[in-house]
C-alpha cells in the first residue's frame, strides 16, 4: 500500500480505517506513517492524523520513540488533527518522566486557550491528569484549571471534566 496516495485518495473513516488496519498488521510502515504525520504539508498531516489516532488507541507504546517530535507539533500544530491525534495517543500512555513537565504545561497551555476546539481540550486535561495523579500537589492546580472552562464548555467537556474532578479531589 502507497500511504501518501492513500491518503490523498479520499478523507474518510474508511480510508483512515484501511491505512490503520495495514499499519497495524505491517508495523515496519508505522515509521513512513509517522514520517508523513510528522513532516509533510498540512493536508497530508491533517489526513494522517486519524489513522494515527486510530493505531494510537490500540498501540500507544510505538509512539515512545517519537515523544520529542510529538512535544514540539503539540507546541505548534499545522493542524487541530495534529493535537487532537497526539493527545488522544498520549492518554493512553505512561508519559516519561522526562516530558511530564513540558506536556503537562502544553496540556494546560491548550486547556485554557479559548481557540482550542473541544476534543483537544477534553483528550489534553485527560493527559494532564494522568501526569498530575502522580504529583498529589498538582491536583488543585488542574482541577482549578478544568473547572473554569465548564460555564464556557460543551457538554463533552463537561461530561470529561466532572469525571477528572472526581478522580483529582479524591481523597
Amino acid at each position: 500500500m502507497n500511504l501518501r496516495t492513500e491518503l490523498l485518495r479520499e478523507h474518510s473513516k474508511a480510508v483512515a480505517q484501511s491505512i490503520a488496519n495495514h499499519v497495524l498488521e505491517h508495523h515496519e510502515v508505522f515509521d513512513e506513517l509517522m514520517e508523513i504525520f510528522l513532516t509533510e504539508k498540512y493536508r497530508l498531516i491533517q489526513r494522517a492524523s486519524w489513522p494515527i489516532g486510530l493505531i494510537g488507541d490500540q498501540h500507544p507504546e510505538w509512539f515512545l520513540s517519537y515523544f520529542p517530535q510529538l512535544l514540539e507539533c503539540l507546541a505548534q500544530p499545522k493542524h487541530d488533527a495534529v493535537s487532537r491525534s497526539i493527545y488522544r495517543t498520549l492518554q493512553f500512555m505512561d508519559v516519561p518522566e522526562e516530558y511530564e513537565g513540558v506536556l503537562y504545561d502544553q496540556c494546560l497551555k491548550d486547556l485554557s486557550n479559548p481557540k482550542t476546539a473541544t476534543a483537544i481540550k477534553v483528550f489534553g486535561m485527560t493527559v494532564a491528569a494522568n501526569i498530575a495523579q502522580k504529583y498529589p500537589e498538582m491536583h488543585e492546580e488542574l482541577a482549578l484549571s478544568i473547572e473554569q472552562q465548564i460555564p464556557y464548555s460543551s457538554v463533552g467537556y463537561a461530561s470529561r471534566a466532572r469525571k477528572l474532578l472526581k478522580r483529582l479531589r479524591k481523597p
